[in-house]
């Protein structure tokens, strides 16, 4: 009898545990430079709805050769630059006149030419890049700006 009533609970807790709902709050990584004003405005924004996050500042963790490669890909462009930036335009022709291998070291020494920020699931895939703040905040992490 008691075997038996043990063995109930035991199927109980089993059916318990089959529904419950358990979803594991995400954690992402925000690569920026931590002085532009839009991953600023990001950090700001995550920070206040306390989304669990890492912030990467490029001056700090370069990236490699396979990030750059990944974020391009994401881009669909040759490499995860900002096309858009003064200083992008400014070094587009000596940049093409580079190796390849040469292009990736210069764009991890000249981090401020990286599209920004980028964003990344805690399995490393990339789910944005480049924009502004508020929309990320919509479209990445579901939150809605007051």
């Amino acid at each position: 009898m008691i075997v038996c009533s043990k063995l109930k609970s035991l199927v109980s807790l089993v059916n318990e545990l089959e529904n419950f709902d358990y979803k594991e709050e995400e954690h992402h990584i925000v690569y920026g430079v931590k002085n532009d004003p839009l991953v600023s405005k990001l950090i700001d924004i995550l920070e206040e709805a306390e989304v669990n996050f890492e912030f990467r500042d490029f001056r700090d963790h370069r990236p490699t050769r396979e990030q750059l490669t990944q974020w391009a890909a994401f881009m669909e462009e040759p490499f995860p630059l900002n096309y858009r930036s003064t200083f992008v335009k400014k070094n587009r022709k000596y940049f093409d006149k580079f190796t390849e291998s040469k292009q990736y070291q210069w764009i991890s020494e000249n981090y401020q030419s990286i599209e920004r920020p980028i964003i990344l699931n805690s399995k490393n895939e990339v789910l944005w890049i480049g924009g502004r703040p508020e929309r990320i905040a919509k479209v990445v992490f579901n939150l809605v700006q007051d």
